[in-house]
């Protein structure tokens, strides 16, 4: 995933999926 994606495809942001992987 890039610095931009698509918020339809990604509601959370990069920071956010992360945390929520861990």
């Amino acid at each position: 995933h890039t610095g931009s994606t698509p918020s339809s495809s990604t509601p959370f942001n990069k920071e956010e999926l992360s945390a929520i992987l861990k």
